[in-house]
C-alpha cells in the first residue's frame, strides 16, 4: 500500500513539473511573440516614417522648382539671384531686389505656387525702401491667395481691376468687379491671411455683361 502510495505520488509529482514545463514553454512562446510584434510594429512605423520624410522632400523640392520657374520667367525678377528654400511646404525667400513692386511680386508668385502654405520673406530685402516691409508683405500674400484660388480669373496681378494696399496691417480693398459673390470671396479669403488686422472692402461690383449682379 505505501509502495502503491509512493508511486502515485511520484507520478503527480512528475505531472505537475510537466505542466509548470509546458507553462513556463507557453509563456515564453507567448512573451516572443509580442517582442516580436513589437519589433515588426516598430519596423512599419519607421519606414511609413521614413516614407514621408522622402514625400516630404519631393514635395519641397517641387515646390522650391515651380519658384524659381515664375521667377525665372518674371520680367521684374529674372535679373535678381533670389534664394528659395522649401520646408515643410514652408518657403524661405532671401536677397535683394530693387523696388516694393518686386518685393511683391517675389512675394505673391511664392504664395500663389499649389500647396505651398506659407513664406518667410524676413531676409528678402529692398535697396533703399522707403514703405515698412510688413505691410508690403501682408499686401502681397493677399495677391498671392487671390491669385491662387483664382477668383479674379487673371494671373497677372498688374492687370486685376481690383487695388490691394495695406497700411498698418489694416488692408484696403478698391477697385471693381463683376458679382457680389466675387467680392465677398476677396474679402473672406484676405481676413484668412496671417497678419491682416482688419479689411477695408470699398469694391464696388459692376457687372460687365448687363446682367444684375449675384
Amino acid at each position: 500500500m505505501k509502495k502503491q502510495y509512493l508511486m502515485i505520488a511520484f507520478a503527480s509529482s512528475i505531472l505537475a513539473s510537466s505542466m509548470a514545463l509546458a507553462a513556463t514553454h507557453n509563456h515564453n512562446k507567448t512573451t516572443n511573440e509580442n517582442a516580436t510584434k513589437t519589433t515588426i510594429d516598430s519596423l512599419h512605423q519607421k519606414t511609413n516614417e521614413a516614407m514621408q520624410t522622402v514625400k516630404m522632400a519631393a514635395s519641397d523640392a517641387t515646390m522650391t522648382a515651380a519658384i524659381k520657374a515664375k521667377y525665372a520667367a518674371d520680367h521684374m525678377l529674372n535679373p535678381f539671384d533670389i534664394n528659395v528654400t522649401t520646408q515643410n511646404s514652408v518657403v524661405v525667400l532671401s536677397g535683394q531686389v530693387d523696388t516694393d513692386m518686386q518685393y511683391q511680386q517675389a512675394v505673391t508668385l511664392a504664395e500663389a505656387t499649389n500647396s505651398v502654405k506659407d513664406v518667410n520673406a524676413e531676409n528678402l530685402k529692398v535697396t533703399k525702401s522707403n514703405s515698412p516691409l510688413r505691410d508690403l508683405y501682408v499686401t502681397a500674400k493677399v495677391n498671392g491667395v487671390i491669385l491662387k484660388e483664382n477668383i479674379m480669373k487673371n494671373d497677372d496681378v498688374m492687370y486685376w481691376p481690383i487695388k490691394i494696399e495695406t497700411k498698418n496691417s489694416v488692408v484696403y480693398l478698391s477697385g471693381h468687379v463683376d458679382s457680389q459673390k466675387q467680392k465677398q470671396a476677396i474679402e473672406k479669403i484676405t481676413k484668412l491671411v496671417d497678419g491682416v488686422k482688419s479689411v477695408k472692402n470699398m469694391i464696388t461690383v459692376t457687372p460687365t455683361n448687363g446682367k444684375k449682379s449675384e
